[in-house]
């Protein structure tokens, strides 16, 4: 195997990762529901794909990586700005043997 097949297994590899945390990171700071973040973490890797293609198509120098590892950290640092909606408080579990 020549090295440029081995770096761009890297490059993909990486790419496959962030494609994978970066939604999934953003995902679970917008719900606490594990399955509404799986359903909105699909959504996002799916956005995030479209817009960077997009961008790279708009502006033909911008590699395609680089703007989908962009795309992928500006939604996940907009989720700092948002405030997760408020819901009901979480019960605590109470023992038996506390009796708390």
């Amino acid at each position: 195997m020549r090295i440029e097949a081995r770096n761009q297994a890297v490059v993909g590899w990486l790419l496959l990762l962030g494609l994978l945390a970066a939604p999934a990171g953003a995902a679970a700071r917008l719900t606490d529901r594990p399955y509404r973040a799986l359903a909105l973490s699909a959504i996002l890797a799916v956005l995030e794909m479209w817009a960077s293609l997009a961008a790279s198509y708009t502006v033909p120098k911008l590699p395609l990586s680089f703007a989908i590892m962009a795309a992928a950290t500006v939604v996940y640092a907009a989720t700092f700005f948002v405030r997760r909606p408020a819901g009901p408080t979480r019960l605590r579990l109470h023992s038996a043997a506390t009796g708390i």
